[in-house]
């Protein structure tokens, strides 16, 4: 099925509203199935992630363009690595302020 071209920037979401929605919803829904048939036993990486949305959230945009002074990111693969490693460096921080900074986390309680 060919709906032309999809740039939810623009609001453009091809020549029919209804394929757009058609077509996104089912590959949300494969993709949600797909997860959970490898996903059936706790992952402690993606239980870590969960926990630490707020930090990653805080720090993956000043991460990137810090990379990006490095290197230039123009193909699909260097930006799927350039995820990957924003995604790495996350992951330690959610591991050291797990540790050592549990309030970056949004746990409040003090222990006395």
């Amino acid at each position: 099925v060919k709906n032309g071209h999809v740039d939810m920037v623009q609001c453009l979401y091809g020549k029919s509203l209804i394929v757009f929605y058609l077509i996104t919803n089912l590959i949300s829904i494969v993709f949600i199935m797909l997860c959970n048939l490898l996903l059936r036993n706790e992952n402690i990486i993606i239980k870590s992630i969960s926990n630490g949305t707020l930090l990653i959230l805080a720090l993956h945009f000043p991460i990137m363009s810090t990379i990006k002074l490095i290197y230039d990111f123009n193909t699909p693969l260097s930006k799927l690595m350039l995820g990957v490693v924003i995604m790495f460096i996350c992951y330690i921080g959610i591991l050291l302020s797990k540790k050592y900074f549990p309030i970056l986390l949004g746990k409040t309680k003090l222990k006395l």
